[in-house]
């Protein structure tokens, strides 16, 4: 792969770290194939250093490939990314930063090149911005009308690999927070089907949040009672204008002490409680927006990450 004064070998895809074989500068571009010049494959300009073996399948790109392109040519497959997979890398940064996925790097360079250009475009906010692990991502939805929001926006994580125990679920927002959210989560059945398969369960409330929970017809803060008991907490009358997260958690004493937190292992309903192979976020409402005069374009959820963590 060239591109101006540098060349990249690849053998048989990447190397395990996503980069090249080697990669090496040129001593002066390359002609463009434009121009009136001639281009030697297996041995040097002067009939010298001629290559002893036989060449398959050899092609000419008039582009130069990205590394995802490479491999795309050696296997079949263009490597899948976690958001927007069908951008692409621009050929003088080829290689997809390792860590931060909507920023390219050029191929040579140490992980922590600040030399990075972004994939993504920078107006670009799509739903999978909620979970690609990078903070300085958001996904933002569309401007609400005050109705919109009374009827709110709903989130389904799924759990691709199976079913998982869940401990605790947080959701950091970028913007103006929700007045009412309800999560709630899906498992498997586990009595077992006469063939020996397994059904998922409808959808099961978990934790029910609201500025004031008459919303849900529930007490705010209301007592859990068994170990899969159900509430409503109660959030802030007032929070900030910008930021902020909710937590739920299932395994600790506050803001409701719920029983068999501290005896995980000896309290099988909680123990049943913790299971999902999906989790729903339901949002409504927003703080601050209904006052009188505030601009309808605030009028918009704005989430940087949700973090579901389990095992």
């Amino acid at each position: 792969m060239v591109h101006e004064r540098r060349v990249s070998l690849f053998l048989d895809g990447l190397e395990e770290d996503g980069t090249p074989f080697d990669t090496q500068p040129l001593a002066a571009r390359l002609h463009d194939i434009s121009e009136d010049a001639a281009m030697w494959v297996g041995l040097n300009s002067n009939g010298s250093n001629q290559f002893i073996g036989r060449m398959q399948d050899f092609r000419f790109y008039p582009a130069t490939l990205t590394n995802r392109e490479i491999v795309e040519v050696y296997s079949g497959v263009l490597p899948q990314l976690h958001t927007q997979p069908e951008c692409r890398c621009p050929p003088s940064h080829p290689r997809v930063h390792p860590l931060i996925e909507r920023y390219c790097i050029p191929n040579a360079v140490e992980d922590t090149t600040n030399d990075r250009v972004l994939r993504l475009n920078l107006n670009a906010h799509p739903l999978s911005y909620l979970n690609d692990q990078d903070m300085g991502t958001t996904w933002l939805s569309k401007i609400m009308s005050v109705q919109d929001l009374h009827e709110g926006v709903t989130i389904t994580v799924d759990f691709a690999n199976g079913q998982y125990q869940v401990f605790y679920v947080i959701v950091q927002f970028g913007g103006l927070l929700p007045e009412s959210l309800l999560i709630q989560r899906r498992s498997l059945d586990t009595t077992k089907l006469q063939n020996g398969a397994t059904t998922e369960q409808n959808w099961m409330d978990w934790q029910y949040m609201a500025r004031d929970c008459n919303v849900f017809e529930m007490k705010n803060n209301g007592p859990l009672l068994r170990p899969d008991s159900v509430n409503c907490l109660q959030l802030p009358s007032d929070v900030s204008y910008s930021g902020g997260n909710i937590t739920f958690s299932l395994l600790t004493p506050e803001p409701n002490l719920r029983p068999g937190y501290n005896d995980f292992y000896s309290t099988p309903a909680l123990q049943k409680m913790v299971y999902a192979t999906q989790v729903r976020i339901h949002l409504s409402g927003q703080y601050h927006t209904r006052a009188a005069g505030v601009n309808q374009g605030h009028r918009y959820y704005s989430i940087s990450e949700i973090t579901i963590s389990g095992r």
